[in-house]
């Protein structure tokens, strides 16, 4: 789970700058009984997709080296801007 929470918050990015953010929500779905990969590498994906009134949501994806898909996650954000 901790690769999932891996990224610094997308909104830091799109803002440009280090803001104060706070989770407010986070689920995590496991998409696999043992998430495992063959050589340690994971490929994972975090992308701010609505940013408005000091809050931002974000999805997440985390893949296995080969492209299994591992575990899909939301998270809703707080910024202190």
């Amino acid at each position: 789970m901790a690769l999932a929470d891996s990224l610094p918050p997308a909104i830091i990015i799109a803002k440009g700058k280090m803001v104060p953010v706070s989770t407010m929500t986070w689920q995590v779905n496991m998409l696999q009984p043992r998430p495992e990969t063959r050589d340690g590498w994971w490929l994972v994906q975090s992308t701010a997709e609505a940013i408005e009134a000091g809050y931002s949501s974000q999805p997440m994806m985390v893949w296995s080296r080969d492209g299994t898909a591992m575990i899909s996650a939301t998270q809703s954000i707080a910024v202190f801007d």
